[in-house]
């Protein structure tokens, strides 16, 4: 998952669908304060390094999300 303030982007990951491409494609290009959960499977070099992805600190970021 991730969300960017800088790109005003959400992107969550799904099974089968190309989103871990995407997720290493927009990853590049996110900022410092955005968040970013590990990609877990595939080549390690793959992988992007995780930032600031507790619960807790996406829901302070985004606030509550409900009806």
């Amino acid at each position: 998952m991730i969300i960017s303030h800088k790109l005003k982007v959400i992107h969550i990951r799904l099974k089968k669908v190309a989103g871990s491409s995407f997720e290493m494609a927009l990853a590049r290009y996110c900022g410092a304060d955005d968040i970013l959960t590990p990609i877990k499977g595939g080549k390690k070099s793959n992988y992007h390094r995780a930032r600031n992805y507790e619960a807790f600190k996406i829901k302070s970021r985004i606030g509550h999300l409900g009806a």
